[in-house]
């Protein structure tokens, strides 16, 4: 960006650069404040969900089986009675 050739005679463009000058200071100082309030919230967030140790179990549990309870019949699909090849037709 190359100065302007009318900063030293014109006052209204030296009162802008200095409100402009105003602003990016303020600016920083934001962006500083928003940099440590984000670190901050990090740090509670982390705080408020971390993740709990979990307890011991003095006793040790058997795996849970898997599948219907003892006694139970289990559910089978019925054999067909004819089967079908894919270009010949047999029977069983």
């Amino acid at each position: 960006m190359r100065p302007c050739r009318f900063l030293g005679k014109c006052r209204e463009l030296a009162t802008l650069k200095k409100e402009l000058e105003l602003k990016e200071k303020r600016i920083e100082e934001l962006e500083a404040e928003n940099r440590i309030l984000a670190h901050e919230l990090a740090e509670v967030r982390a705080k408020l969900f971390s993740k709990k140790a979990k307890k011991k179990d003095k006793g040790k549990r058997k795996p849970k089986k898997r599948g219907a309870p003892k006694g139970h019949p289990g559910w089978f699909r019925k054999k067909p009675d004819v089967m079908l090849a894919k270009n010949q037709n047999w029977t069983i």
